[in-house]
């Protein structure tokens, strides 16, 4: 699709730059009596906004959305294309095959009378009571990921797509799971005594099945179905002949509450923060955004000197943004401009999100949304005389990250050589981190 610059190539109506999967819907007269032909009539005139009220006025409320959630370079750029499939936007035959397989998966799903899972059903499925590799596998049988011997076939990766338990019948994922003859004698000998006796798909089972469950049976019939998925990968790569005692004694071994006493906190305050102080002459700024649904962003800023104290805290609320990893890389070109207008000279710029630093570090010309804000930020360092980017887990980012989630009470705000209360005790915490680092 079309990645939006001077918008002078891009036409309105006719080619793809709306980064959504659902319809756009437009006020065509509005269109007609202001002659809106290309994306550059959605612009102001020296470029690097949209022009807000006409797109609010052309778009019903979702369609404005997502064309204002789009963003644009500060100074006016070439429009150019990008593969959506990836974050730099260059396309690679890895994922396009995932593309089309993706596509054909969703073909398929139309065609057929299985259900997909809703929002709720989705939740409980991660929130059973089972340990995260129970979880994941059933997760993959749903989107048809795990490696069946019948998807490996359709990949070319072996020959023959028959089970090995059932000569003659292909292999396919609800039959591993459910019709194979050790599946059944499991599923059917577990606590649960389930008993299968129409064809169907592991959506469909799902679908039904946790309308009803709780988080508890859940857990206990992913347990079952990693079980089985781990006797299937013995019985293919090293030929052990799975015995259904084995199996349910395997599926028993990890009770829900064992699962929850592994996934419980331990007691006790034991996450320490991590932030460290700049040398001496060098300045630190951290930074952080926060989304909430109307898909608006808050950001926070704040920037320390050697001795953890603080020179300036800023916050502000953006306009939609299209996903988190935008939003990380709008936080970071704001934190530029307003470090240098503070005058900043020689700052170390910290975030925690890992995305965004490769995306940095990798110096590559992306071509997707990403870039367009990353490459204005590669023109900001012309301000610096000394600068540092670099990744810190959560914990060294608690001040920014608080702040981020109080942009959207405090609105746009700068505080100059102090703190706003709500996070004066996590800048104290820093503090004494740092020292205790050093």
């Amino acid at each position: 699709m079309w990645r939006v610059g001077h918008g002078k190539s891009i036409k309105a109506w006719e080619d793809k730059w709306i980064p959504s999967s659902g319809p756009m819907v437009f006020r065509n007269e509005v269109a007609w009596e202001l002659n809106i032909t290309q994306v550059l009539d959605l612009l102001e005139e020296n470029g690097g906004r949209w022009k807000r009220n006409m797109v609010e006025l052309l778009c019903w409320p979702p369609t404005a959305t997502t064309i204002l959630s789009i963003p644009l370079p500060m100074q006016p750029r070439e429009d150019c294309f990008f593969w959506l499939e990836t974050i730099n936007g260059c396309y690679s035959v890895k994922t396009g095959y995932y593309f089309i397989r993706k596509k054909q998966m969703e073909e398929n799903a139309s065609t057929s009378s299985t259900p997909s899972l809703s929002h709720a059903q989705w939740t409980k499925l991660w929130k059973a009571e089972v340990v995260p590799r129970c979880r994941e596998t059933v997760w993959r049988a749903c989107l048809g990921l795990l490696p069946v011997k019948d998807v490996l076939h359709c990949r070319g990766v072996v020959q023959d797509p028959c089970c090995p338990c059932c000569p003659g019948v292909p292999e396919t994922i609800h039959h591993a799971l459910f019709f194979c003859p050790i599946a059944k004698l499991v599923l059917f000998g577990s606590p649960l005594a389930i008993r299968v006796d129409v064809e169907c798909s592991v959506q469909q089972f799902l679908s039904h099945f946790l309308a009803a469950a709780n988080l508890e049976v859940a857990g206990i019939l992913f347990t079952l179905f990693y079980a089985l998925w781990q006797v299937h990968n013995e019985l293919v790569y090293n030929g052990r002949e799975a015995i259904v005692a084995q199996v349910l004694q395997r599926a028993v071994a990890l009770p829900p509450s064992l699962v929850l006493q592994q996934d419980a906190p331990p007691a006790g305050r034991n996450l320490q923060s991590s932030w460290r102080k700049p040398v001496a002459g060098l300045f630190k700024v951290n930074f952080d955004a926060s989304m909430k649904d109307s898909h608006d962003a808050g950001l926070g800023f704040i920037a320390r000197n050697s001795h953890g104290e603080v020179l300036a805290a800023a916050t502000m609320v953006t306009g939609p943004v299209q996903n988190p990893v935008l939003a990380e890389a709008l936080a970071f070109r704001w934190a530029l401009g307003l470090a240098a207008e503070l005058g900043l000279q020689r700052v170390w710029f910290e975030s925690d999100f890992l995305a965004l630093v490769q995306a940095w570090e990798r110096h590559d010309s992306g071509f997707s949304h990403l870039y367009t804000v990353v490459r204005d930020c590669r023109l900001l360092l012309s301000n610096f005389d000394a600068f540092e980017f670099s990744f810190v887990r959560r914990t060294g980012n608690c001040a920014a990250d608080a702040l981020a989630r109080l942009a959207f009470h405090f609105g746009c705000i700068v505080w100059i050589e102090e703190d706003p209360l709500e996070v004066s005790s996590i800048i104290q915490d820093d503090v004494i981190a740092s020292m205790a680092s050093s």
